[in-house]
């Protein structure tokens, strides 16, 4: 994503993100943010532990709830798995 990342006030209204953890909300913040141009990186939540300091505090668990959250971002639509190139 460009550097010039905007998050419009409508945003927190939305009955999906209001559905979040505070958790659920801070690793789908930092996904946003490590993503490339297009929105899009490989779900991993090694990368988005390794992006952010915080998570570095939870250590070898914080691996497992980051897991767990990106499940959620997708079950409920704000992250979306697709097959690369294929």
């Amino acid at each position: 994503m460009p550097d010039d990342r905007m998050i419009h006030r409508r945003f927190c209204r939305s009955r999906k993100v209001t559905a979040l953890t505070d958790f659920e909300f801070r690793v789908w913040m930092q996904y946003q943010l490590s993503a490339d141009d297009f929105g899009v990186m490989l779900r991993s939540a090694s990368k988005v532990q390794g992006d952010n300091a915080y998570f570095d505090k939870l250590k070898s668990r914080g691996t497992r709830l980051i897991e767990r959250a990106l499940d959620r971002l997708v079950a409920i639509g704000l992250l979306y798995v697709f097959e690369h190139q294929g």
